[in-house]
């Protein structure tokens, strides 16, 4: 199980692909591509999208309010991801 990155005009949505598409479950974090670029070039803490470990030991990305909740598992290959350049605005043109 993944964070999935679409970005469209000028915006990036993530979303937790362990849950339903389309469901009330299925949150999403908007960011515009600056936001989101800001934390691809390192800036886990903010103010856009944060990164932080839960009590649970889970991961939580939240952005404008909203957030999603990770395992480690899941967070390496987002971060994998991101050292790839598997999310930057290159890798979604066509």
């Amino acid at each position: 199980m993944t964070v999935q990155v679409a970005r469209r005009g000028g915006w990036v949505e993530l979303r937790d692909d362990k849950t339903e598409f389309g469901s009330l479950e299925d949150q999403r974090l908007v960011l515009t591509d600056a936001e989101f670029a800001e934390f691809l070039a390192g800036n886990t803490e903010g103010p856009h999208l944060t990164l932080t470990r839960h009590p649970s030991g889970d991961y939580l990305l939240t952005a404008h309010g909203a957030e999603l909740r990770f395992d480690e598992e899941e967070i390496a290959a987002f971060q994998d991801g991101i050292e790839n350049g598997e999310f930057s605005e290159g890798a979604f043109s066509i």
